[in-house]
């Protein structure tokens, strides 16, 4: 079998990696399969460590040489090969395969820019080149413009498998006009990461050396063995709140964060789930904010931050050193629970409202209310010390969408 997958491939987000990884795993336990990324960052290591060929995608590697672009290849004077090495793939593909994640963001639906408006030229092409197309583990929002609200519906109309990780985002689909018959509701891919066992090999190093390596990095930190650790993913929403309410939610989260120092005294382990080396997408780059929150705190002493690059086996290790998650970023979520770690959910958009009520901890879902914030501090505090039966309900559920993720090899591999 041979797949093309396009989505936010390249950009350092270890959600998208983490994606990647498990459909890749979950086909090879099913058949023998080439796979071609579209990536921002086409690379040679990236290649290796997923074992597929890369392609460069139809956006630009920096953000910025978007700005006033049309994608990649549609401006004058650029080059149009790797759009013919992109039709090339897709014309001898058993399947295109748009996504996985929120892909679709309605500041994205304008002309020839943007992941949606992608989606829609790559459709288009498919639809030329008589390849199906399957849309891989998305969250839908509610779109708002008149041209994303169109984009979207071309896309999922075309679509031979539509898959979305969530009822809400079947629903949004439906109030489209799209057959509710046609979506399949799965768990979202990532929840298909391993639980990091001793004696078994992950991305090349077993288990055992990747927590190895997760300890010494909290040795390198000076973090005590003695304390309690709370895992916090932080994520940038200066694109939508402006640089004064990104100002607001750095100063809540330091102010919360040393109430929770104060309450528990556990330390602040800032891990990453998003970084930029220069790819023009510094502002999303986790380890800023992380900064930024840190400066602003107190406690200050007691915070600590994971400033290298991590690969998923990496970021999973740590999790695993940690007793429990606070954070904004979805995949954050899915990777700690994947190593059964508690967690609580920043809410700071659909997409962890979404995923907190797919998971069954609708209730795990909290807001950085300045008028409420010691409730909140105790909240984390209460959440830090027990081990209920409500966790171990979690993490079973947990188990159980691990293997449903096998479902989105299976409607491949069967619906050709």
């Amino acid at each position: 079998m041979k797949l093309v997958l396009a989505g936010e491939y390249g950009t350092t987000n270890l959600g998208d990696q983490g994606m990647l990884a498990v459909l890749r795993e979950r086909i090879s336990e099913r058949v023998e399969t080439e796979i071609t990324v579209l990536s921002r960052d086409p690379s040679s290591e990236y290649e290796e460590l997923y074992r597929v060929r890369t392609l460069p995608d139809l956006c630009d590697s920096a953000e910025s040489e978007e700005r006033g672009r049309w994608f990649h290849g549609f401006n004058r004077g650029d080059s149009r090969e790797h759009l013919v090495q992109i039709s090339d793939a897709i014309r001898e593909a058993d399947w295109l395969v748009l996504g996985g994640g929120r892909m679709f963001f309605d500041h994205g639906g304008s002309f020839m820019h943007g992941r949606l408006s992608a989606y829609a030229q790559l459709m288009a092409l498919a639809h030329f080149l008589d390849t199906p197309v399957m849309l891989f583990g998305m969250t839908v929002a509610s779109e708002t413009s008149r041209i994303a609200r169109d984009y979207l519906k071309f896309i999922a109309e075309g679509a031979g498998i539509v898959t979305v990780r969530e009822n809400q985002s079947r629903d949004n689909l439906i109030e489209l006009g799209i057959d509710g018959g046609r979506i399949h509701v799965l768990p979202d891919p990532t929840l298909g990461l391993p639980y990091l066992l001793d004696e078994v090999e992950y991305g090349r190093r077993s288990g055992a050396a990747w927590l190895a390596d997760a300890q010494e990095t909290l040795r390198g930190l000076e973090s005590s063995s003695e304390r309690k650790k709370i895992a916090v993913n932080v994520r940038s929403y200066a694109w939508r709140d402006g640089a004064e309410g990104q100002e607001r939610t750095e100063k809540l989260l330091a102010e919360l964060l040393d109430g929770v120092v104060r309450e528990t005294g556990a330390e602040i382990l800032f891990i990453p789930q998003m970084t930029s080396d220069g790819s023009g997408l510094e502002e999303l780059d986790d380890r800023r904010m992380s900064r930024r929150v840190a400066a602003l705190m107190q406690e200050s002493e007691s915070c600590f931050s994971v400033e290298k690059k991590l690969s998923i086996w990496q970021a999973l290790a740590l999790y695993r050193q940690c007793d429990l998650l606070l954070s904004m970023r979805r995949h954050g979520i899915t990777f700690a629970v994947t190593q059964r770690i508690p967690v609580l959910a920043i809410a700071v958009d659909d997409n962890i409202e979404f995923l907190t009520s797919s998971l069954g901890i609708p209730q795990n879902s909290i807001r950085l209310v300045p008028s409420r914030m010691q409730q909140v501090v105790t909240r984390i505090a209460v959440e830090l010390d027990k081990r209920s039966e409500e966790h171990n309900t979690l993490f079973a559920h947990v188990s159980d969408c691990a293997a449903r993720t096998g479902v989105y090899a299976d409607l491949l591999t069967e619906g050709r």
